[in-house]
Protein backbone atom coordinates (compact mmCIF):
# COMPACT_ATOMS: atom_id res chain seq x y z
CA UNK A 1 0.00 0.00 0.00
CA UNK A 2 1.54 3.82 -0.95
CA UNK A 3 2.61 5.34 2.63
CA UNK A 4 -0.24 8.94 2.25
CA UNK A 5 1.84 11.99 1.25
CA UNK A 6 2.51 14.32 4.37
CA UNK A 7 0.65 17.90 4.15
CA UNK A 8 3.04 20.34 3.32
CA UNK A 9 0.58 23.37 3.87
CA UNK A 10 -2.46 22.10 5.40
CA UNK A 11 -2.47 21.39 9.38
CA UNK A 12 -5.06 20.24 11.88
CA UNK A 13 -4.03 23.11 13.72
CA UNK A 14 -4.97 25.77 11.06
CA UNK A 15 -8.33 24.34 11.58
CA UNK A 16 -8.03 24.90 15.29
CA UNK A 17 -7.21 28.54 15.33
CA UNK A 18 -9.85 29.04 12.83
CA UNK A 19 -12.50 27.42 15.09
CA UNK A 20 -11.41 29.88 17.65
CA UNK A 21 -10.80 33.05 15.48
CA UNK A 22 -14.82 32.74 14.31
CA UNK A 23 -15.76 32.97 18.49
CA UNK A 24 -13.22 35.52 19.29
CA UNK A 25 -14.38 37.64 15.79
CA UNK A 26 -17.93 36.88 15.87
CA UNK A 27 -19.01 39.26 18.93
CA UNK A 28 -16.71 42.40 17.33
CA UNK A 29 -18.45 41.36 13.68
CA UNK A 30 -21.84 42.03 15.34
CA UNK A 31 -21.20 44.73 17.40
CA UNK A 32 -18.73 47.09 15.32
CA UNK A 33 -20.37 46.23 11.66
CA UNK A 34 -23.59 44.95 12.99
CA UNK A 35 -22.50 41.58 10.38
CA UNK A 36 -25.08 39.09 9.38
CA UNK A 37 -24.08 35.77 7.73
CA UNK A 38 -25.89 34.42 4.69
CA UNK A 39 -25.48 30.63 5.19
CA UNK A 40 -25.67 28.28 2.66
CA UNK A 41 -25.88 24.67 2.61
CA UNK A 42 -23.26 23.12 0.24
CA UNK A 43 -23.04 19.48 0.36
CA UNK A 44 -19.60 19.02 -0.57
CA UNK A 45 -17.35 19.27 1.55
CA UNK A 46 -14.31 20.85 -0.61
CA UNK A 47 -11.92 21.97 -1.65
CA UNK A 48 -12.92 25.06 -3.03
CA UNK A 49 -11.81 28.26 -4.62
CA UNK A 50 -14.00 31.34 -2.65
CA UNK A 51 -13.79 34.89 -5.33
CA UNK A 52 -14.68 37.60 -2.78
CA UNK A 53 -15.26 41.54 -3.49
CA UNK A 54 -12.52 43.35 -1.78
CA UNK A 55 -14.06 46.62 0.27
CA UNK A 56 -12.30 46.27 3.87
CA UNK A 57 -8.89 44.80 4.98
CA UNK A 58 -10.61 42.65 7.60
CA UNK A 59 -12.59 40.89 4.55
CA UNK A 60 -10.59 38.12 5.02
CA UNK A 61 -12.09 37.89 8.76
CA UNK A 62 -15.70 38.22 7.74
CA UNK A 63 -15.49 35.34 5.00
CA UNK A 64 -14.39 32.82 7.39
CA UNK A 65 -16.94 33.21 9.67
CA UNK A 66 -19.15 31.16 6.40
CA UNK A 67 -16.83 28.47 6.63
CA UNK A 68 -16.10 25.93 8.52
CA UNK A 69 -12.83 24.75 7.47
CA UNK A 70 -9.67 27.16 7.39
CA UNK A 71 -9.47 29.46 3.55
CA UNK A 72 -6.64 29.77 3.09
CA UNK A 73 -5.91 33.88 1.69
CA UNK A 74 -3.79 35.04 -0.58
CA UNK A 75 -2.30 38.13 0.92
CA UNK A 76 0.22 41.07 0.15
CA UNK A 77 4.05 39.85 0.55
CA UNK A 78 3.94 43.16 2.92
CA UNK A 79 2.26 40.58 5.78
CA UNK A 80 5.67 38.76 5.33
CA UNK A 81 7.90 41.46 6.14
CA UNK A 82 6.73 41.80 9.97
CA UNK A 83 8.99 39.84 11.51
CA UNK A 84 7.52 37.53 14.47
CA UNK A 85 3.59 38.72 13.16
CA UNK A 86 4.72 37.00 9.71
CA UNK A 87 5.65 33.76 11.90
CA UNK A 88 2.87 33.68 13.68
CA UNK A 89 0.32 34.15 10.93
CA UNK A 90 2.06 31.70 9.00
CA UNK A 91 2.12 29.62 11.84
CA UNK A 92 -1.71 29.99 12.67
CA UNK A 93 -3.53 30.68 9.29
CA UNK A 94 -0.81 29.94 6.08
CA UNK A 95 -1.40 32.82 3.97
CA UNK A 96 -0.23 32.47 0.27
CA UNK A 97 2.08 35.43 -0.21
CA UNK A 98 1.80 37.22 -3.57
CA UNK A 99 3.90 40.40 -4.92
CA UNK A 100 0.69 43.49 -5.19
CA UNK A 101 -0.13 43.48 -9.44
CA UNK A 102 2.65 41.38 -10.39
CA UNK A 103 2.00 37.69 -11.30
CA UNK A 104 3.80 35.07 -8.90
CA UNK A 105 4.57 31.34 -9.98
CA UNK A 106 5.23 30.71 -6.77
CA UNK A 107 1.71 31.61 -5.02
CA UNK A 108 0.15 29.27 -7.89
CA UNK A 109 2.31 26.56 -7.14
CA UNK A 110 1.09 26.84 -3.18
CA UNK A 111 -2.11 27.76 -4.22
CA UNK A 112 -2.22 23.97 -6.49
CA UNK A 113 -0.51 22.41 -3.12
CA UNK A 114 -3.48 23.59 -0.66
CA UNK A 115 -5.88 22.21 -3.35
CA UNK A 116 -4.40 18.67 -3.52
CA UNK A 117 -4.05 18.40 0.32
CA UNK A 118 -8.07 19.00 0.65
CA UNK A 119 -7.80 22.67 1.82
CA UNK A 120 -10.09 25.77 0.67
CA UNK A 121 -8.56 28.62 -1.35
CA UNK A 122 -9.40 32.30 -0.86
CA UNK A 123 -8.28 34.74 -3.36
CA UNK A 124 -9.51 38.85 -3.70
CA UNK A 125 -9.09 39.19 -7.19
CA UNK A 126 -9.05 42.59 -7.43
CA UNK A 127 -5.80 42.68 -5.81
CA UNK A 128 -6.77 45.90 -3.46
CA UNK A 129 -9.57 47.50 -1.88
CA UNK A 130 -12.12 49.13 -3.91
CA UNK A 131 -12.25 52.90 -4.18
CA UNK A 132 -15.35 53.60 -5.37
CA UNK A 133 -17.81 50.64 -4.35
CA UNK A 134 -18.21 49.19 -7.63
CA UNK A 135 -15.42 45.97 -8.26
CA UNK A 136 -12.65 46.35 -10.53
CA UNK A 137 -12.13 44.61 -13.76
CA UNK A 138 -10.45 41.13 -13.75
CA UNK A 139 -7.18 39.93 -15.22
CA UNK A 140 -8.33 37.27 -17.90
CA UNK A 141 -5.50 35.21 -16.22
CA UNK A 142 -8.27 34.27 -13.60
CA UNK A 143 -9.89 31.91 -16.16
CA UNK A 144 -6.53 30.08 -16.66
CA UNK A 145 -6.32 29.75 -13.15
CA UNK A 146 -10.16 28.55 -12.36
CA UNK A 147 -9.50 25.83 -14.62
CA UNK A 148 -5.27 24.72 -13.32
CA UNK A 149 -6.90 24.45 -10.17
CA UNK A 150 -10.17 22.47 -11.10
CA UNK A 151 -12.10 22.45 -8.11
CA UNK A 152 -15.69 24.26 -7.51
CA UNK A 153 -15.43 27.87 -7.74
CA UNK A 154 -17.71 29.77 -4.92
CA UNK A 155 -18.55 33.37 -5.41
CA UNK A 156 -18.80 35.12 -2.25
CA UNK A 157 -20.10 38.68 -1.94
CA UNK A 158 -19.80 41.19 1.23
CA UNK A 159 -22.30 44.05 0.92
CA UNK A 160 -22.23 47.55 3.26
CA UNK A 161 -18.80 47.73 3.93
CA UNK A 162 -17.44 50.27 1.54
CA UNK A 163 -20.19 52.28 2.67
CA UNK A 164 -19.34 51.56 6.40
CA UNK A 165 -16.03 51.99 6.05
CA UNK A 166 -14.71 53.82 2.79
CA UNK A 167 -11.21 53.05 1.95
CA UNK A 168 -10.22 57.02 1.14
CA UNK A 169 -12.29 57.85 4.57
CA UNK A 170 -10.97 58.93 8.21
CA UNK A 171 -13.85 58.02 10.56
CA UNK A 172 -15.97 55.08 10.33
CA UNK A 173 -19.87 55.27 9.58
CA UNK A 174 -22.78 53.02 11.01
CA UNK A 175 -24.90 50.36 8.96
CA UNK A 176 -25.65 47.15 8.23
CA UNK A 177 -23.62 44.59 6.52
CA UNK A 178 -23.80 41.34 5.17
CA UNK A 179 -22.23 38.06 3.74
CA UNK A 180 -22.60 35.44 1.95
CA UNK A 181 -22.26 32.75 -1.37
CA UNK A 182 -23.81 34.00 -4.33
CA UNK A 183 -23.37 31.21 -6.41
CA UNK A 184 -21.03 28.13 -7.21
CA UNK A 185 -19.31 27.75 -10.46
CA UNK A 186 -18.48 23.75 -11.04
CA UNK A 187 -15.89 21.68 -13.29
CA UNK A 188 -18.27 19.87 -14.82
CA UNK A 189 -19.84 23.08 -16.13
CA UNK A 190 -16.54 25.03 -16.88
CA UNK A 191 -14.16 22.58 -18.28
CA UNK A 192 -16.53 22.83 -21.43
CA UNK A 193 -15.98 26.03 -21.91
CA UNK A 194 -13.08 28.05 -23.34
CA UNK A 195 -11.22 30.14 -21.40
CA UNK A 196 -13.01 33.06 -22.90
CA UNK A 197 -16.53 31.77 -22.26
CA UNK A 198 -15.33 31.23 -18.83
CA UNK A 199 -14.02 34.41 -18.06
CA UNK A 200 -16.80 36.66 -19.35
CA UNK A 201 -19.34 33.91 -16.29
CA UNK A 202 -16.73 34.72 -14.15
CA UNK A 203 -17.07 38.42 -14.92
CA UNK A 204 -20.93 38.15 -14.88
CA UNK A 205 -21.21 36.54 -11.54
CA UNK A 206 -18.11 38.47 -10.00
CA UNK A 207 -19.08 41.91 -10.71
CA UNK A 208 -20.48 44.47 -8.14
CA UNK A 209 -21.45 47.85 -7.42
CA UNK A 210 -22.89 48.65 -4.30
CA UNK A 211 -24.92 51.91 -5.83
CA UNK A 212 -27.28 49.20 -7.19
CA UNK A 213 -28.22 47.69 -4.05
CA UNK A 214 -31.09 49.14 -2.39
CA UNK A 215 -30.52 52.05 -0.48
CA UNK A 216 -29.45 51.51 3.17
CA UNK A 217 -28.64 54.65 5.63
CA UNK A 218 -25.05 54.70 6.89
CA UNK A 219 -24.13 57.50 10.02
CA UNK A 220 -22.07 59.00 10.93
CA UNK A 221 -19.36 62.40 11.83
CA UNK A 222 -17.10 63.73 9.44
CA UNK A 223 -18.40 61.83 6.35
CA UNK A 224 -16.71 63.64 3.67
CA UNK A 225 -13.19 64.04 5.51
CA UNK A 226 -10.73 62.02 2.98
CA UNK A 227 -12.91 62.48 -0.13
CA UNK A 228 -9.81 64.21 -1.49
CA UNK A 229 -7.71 60.92 -1.68
CA UNK A 230 -10.72 59.82 -4.30
CA UNK A 231 -11.41 62.89 -6.02
CA UNK A 232 -8.45 65.67 -6.38
CA UNK A 233 -9.50 67.49 -9.37
CA UNK A 234 -12.22 70.14 -8.73
CA UNK A 235 -15.23 69.57 -11.21
CA UNK A 236 -16.16 72.60 -11.76
CA UNK A 237 -12.66 74.67 -11.90
CA UNK A 238 -10.90 71.98 -13.50
CA UNK A 239 -7.53 72.84 -10.83
CA UNK A 240 -5.47 70.04 -9.40
CA UNK A 241 -5.43 69.28 -5.48
CA UNK A 242 -7.86 72.50 -4.67
CA UNK A 243 -10.67 69.83 -3.26
CA UNK A 244 -10.52 69.12 0.64
CA UNK A 245 -13.22 67.27 2.65
CA UNK A 246 -14.54 68.60 5.84
CA UNK A 247 -17.21 67.39 7.82
CA UNK A 248 -20.04 66.35 5.85
CA UNK A 249 -19.09 68.68 2.41
CA UNK A 250 -16.35 68.54 0.16
CA UNK A 251 -15.41 72.08 -0.72
CA UNK A 252 -13.12 73.51 -4.00
CA UNK A 253 -10.95 76.42 -1.96
CA UNK A 254 -10.11 77.81 -5.24
CA UNK A 255 -14.02 78.11 -7.37
CA UNK A 256 -15.94 77.82 -4.33
CA UNK A 257 -17.53 74.18 -5.69
CA UNK A 258 -19.09 72.29 -2.97
CA UNK A 259 -20.99 68.98 -2.47
CA UNK A 260 -22.64 67.00 0.40
CA UNK A 261 -21.76 63.18 0.88
CA UNK A 262 -25.06 61.87 2.67
CA UNK A 263 -25.82 59.40 4.78
CA UNK A 264 -26.70 57.14 1.65
CA UNK A 265 -22.75 57.52 0.23
CA UNK A 266 -23.83 60.06 -2.44
CA UNK A 267 -22.36 63.41 -3.54
CA UNK A 268 -25.26 66.15 -3.30
CA UNK A 269 -24.44 68.13 -6.25
CA UNK A 270 -27.35 70.91 -6.32
CA UNK A 271 -30.36 69.50 -7.43
CA UNK A 272 -28.91 65.82 -7.92
CA UNK A 273 -27.02 62.62 -6.69
CA UNK A 274 -23.93 61.40 -7.99
CA UNK A 275 -22.15 57.82 -6.89
CA UNK A 276 -18.93 58.34 -6.20
CA UNK A 277 -18.58 55.71 -9.13
CA UNK A 278 -19.61 58.63 -11.25
CA UNK A 279 -17.35 60.80 -9.04
CA UNK A 280 -14.50 58.85 -9.86
CA UNK A 281 -15.10 58.44 -13.76
CA UNK A 282 -15.48 62.13 -14.04
CA UNK A 283 -12.30 62.63 -12.02
CA UNK A 284 -10.16 60.58 -14.35
CA UNK A 285 -11.34 62.10 -17.54
CA UNK A 286 -10.44 65.49 -15.83
CA UNK A 287 -7.21 64.42 -15.00
CA UNK A 288 -6.83 62.86 -18.28
CA UNK A 289 -7.97 66.57 -19.84
CA UNK A 290 -5.45 68.13 -17.11
CA UNK A 291 -1.98 65.49 -18.18
CA UNK A 292 -2.95 66.56 -21.86
CA UNK A 293 -2.51 70.08 -21.88
CA UNK A 294 0.42 69.98 -18.42
CA UNK A 295 3.59 72.21 -19.41
CA UNK A 296 5.13 71.60 -16.36
CA UNK A 297 7.85 70.27 -14.82
CA UNK A 298 6.55 68.27 -11.40
CA UNK A 299 2.91 67.25 -11.40
CA UNK A 300 2.45 66.14 -8.21
CA UNK A 301 4.49 65.76 -5.07
CA UNK A 302 4.48 65.40 -1.04
CA UNK A 303 6.54 64.12 1.50
CA UNK A 304 6.82 60.47 2.59
CA UNK A 305 8.64 58.35 4.87
CA UNK A 306 10.68 55.95 2.36
CA UNK A 307 12.07 52.23 2.85
CA UNK A 308 13.93 50.45 0.29
CA UNK A 309 12.98 46.28 0.42
CA UNK A 310 15.96 44.48 -0.98
CA UNK A 311 16.39 40.96 -0.59
CA UNK A 312 12.73 40.86 1.66
CA UNK A 313 14.72 43.64 4.45
CA UNK A 314 13.30 46.93 4.52
CA UNK A 315 16.16 49.83 4.86
CA UNK A 316 14.73 53.12 6.43
CA UNK A 317 15.90 56.16 3.85
CA UNK A 318 13.90 58.78 6.34
CA UNK A 319 11.66 61.70 5.27
CA UNK A 320 12.09 62.62 1.38
CA UNK A 321 10.26 64.84 -0.86
CA UNK A 322 8.54 62.05 -3.99
CA UNK A 323 7.57 63.49 -7.20
CA UNK A 324 6.18 62.38 -9.94
CA UNK A 325 6.35 64.22 -13.28
CA UNK A 326 5.66 63.59 -17.34
CA UNK A 327 9.22 61.48 -17.30
CA UNK A 328 9.12 59.59 -14.31
CA UNK A 329 9.29 59.53 -10.36
CA UNK A 330 11.88 61.50 -7.94
CA UNK A 331 13.03 60.99 -4.43
CA UNK A 332 15.48 63.86 -3.01
CA UNK A 333 16.52 63.76 0.84
CA UNK A 334 19.59 63.29 2.94
CA UNK A 335 20.09 59.72 2.26
CA UNK A 336 19.16 59.26 -0.71
CA UNK A 337 18.66 61.42 -4.14
CA UNK A 338 17.34 59.54 -6.99
CA UNK A 339 15.18 59.56 -10.37
CA UNK A 340 13.79 56.59 -12.19
CA UNK A 341 11.70 56.68 -15.78
CA UNK A 342 8.80 55.00 -16.35
CA UNK A 343 10.95 52.23 -18.26
CA UNK A 344 12.20 51.61 -15.07
CA UNK A 345 9.44 51.18 -13.28
CA UNK A 346 7.12 48.19 -13.61
CA UNK A 347 4.43 48.79 -11.52
CA UNK A 348 2.57 50.32 -8.53
CA UNK A 349 0.76 49.51 -6.38
CA UNK A 350 -1.51 50.96 -3.04
CA UNK A 351 -1.43 49.23 0.24
CA UNK A 352 -4.22 50.96 2.89
CA UNK A 353 -5.30 54.53 2.74
CA UNK A 354 -1.88 56.43 2.55
CA UNK A 355 0.96 54.13 1.49
CA UNK A 356 2.43 53.72 -2.28
CA UNK A 357 4.25 50.45 -3.70
CA UNK A 358 6.73 51.15 -6.46
CA UNK A 359 8.11 47.68 -8.16
CA UNK A 360 11.22 48.55 -9.95
CA UNK A 361 12.73 46.03 -13.09
CA UNK A 362 15.71 45.94 -11.41
CA UNK A 363 13.96 44.20 -8.42
CA UNK A 364 14.00 46.86 -6.26
CA UNK A 365 11.15 47.87 -4.05
CA UNK A 366 10.26 51.34 -2.87
CA UNK A 367 7.68 51.52 -0.13
CA UNK A 368 5.91 55.51 0.72
CA UNK A 369 4.05 56.48 3.88
CA UNK A 370 2.19 59.49 2.65
CA UNK A 371 1.95 62.30 5.12
CA UNK A 372 -2.19 62.99 6.00
CA UNK A 373 -4.46 63.01 3.66
CA UNK A 374 -2.23 63.12 0.81
CA UNK A 375 -3.80 60.92 -2.36
CA UNK A 376 -2.16 57.57 -3.39
CA UNK A 377 -4.39 56.90 -6.37
CA UNK A 378 -3.46 60.15 -8.12
CA UNK A 379 -0.16 58.54 -8.18
CA UNK A 380 -1.38 55.24 -9.21
CA UNK A 381 -3.42 57.21 -11.79
CA UNK A 382 -0.86 59.53 -13.00
CA UNK A 383 1.51 56.55 -13.60
CA UNK A 384 -0.70 54.86 -15.62
CA UNK A 385 -1.34 57.75 -17.90
CA UNK A 386 2.29 58.03 -18.30
CA UNK A 387 2.95 54.29 -18.63
CA UNK A 388 0.51 53.41 -21.07
CA UNK A 389 2.42 56.60 -23.80
CA UNK A 390 5.63 54.49 -22.95
CA UNK A 391 4.07 51.37 -24.31
CA UNK A 392 2.70 52.86 -26.88
CA UNK A 393 4.82 54.70 -28.21
CA UNK A 394 3.94 58.54 -27.47
CA UNK A 395 0.65 58.10 -28.71
CA UNK A 396 -1.90 60.26 -26.85
CA UNK A 397 -5.73 59.04 -26.30
CA UNK A 398 -8.58 59.33 -24.42
CA UNK A 399 -8.39 56.46 -22.90
CA UNK A 400 -5.04 56.74 -21.72
CA UNK A 401 -6.16 56.09 -18.21
CA UNK A 402 -7.65 52.93 -16.96
CA UNK A 403 -6.95 52.49 -13.35
CA UNK A 404 -7.48 48.70 -14.01
CA UNK A 405 -5.19 48.34 -16.97
CA UNK A 406 -2.10 47.67 -14.80
CA UNK A 407 -4.26 47.12 -11.82
CA UNK A 408 -5.20 48.42 -8.74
Amino acid sequence: MEKKRKHEEVKFRHRFFHAFSKIIFWPFAKIVYRYEVKRSNIKKKGPFLILANHSIALDPAFIGLSFNAPVYFVASDQIFNLGFVTKLLKFVFNPISKRKSLSDVGTIKKMKRIIEEGGNVGILPEGNLTYTGKTAPLSPSIAKLVKFLNVPVIFYRTKGFYLSNPRWGVTRRYGKTVGGIKTILYPKDFNTWTNDELYEAIKKEFTYNCYDEPRECYRGKKKAEGLERLLFICPNCHKALTLRGEGEDIRCFSCGYQAHYNDYGYLEDGEKEISLVEADQKNKENLIAYLHKFTGEIIFKDKARVFISKQGKKEPQGLLEFNITPEGMSFAGDKLSCHYSYQEITTIAIQGKNKLIIYLSDGQTFFLVLDGLSSPYKYLLVFQYYKFKVNHKGEKTENTIDIHQLGL
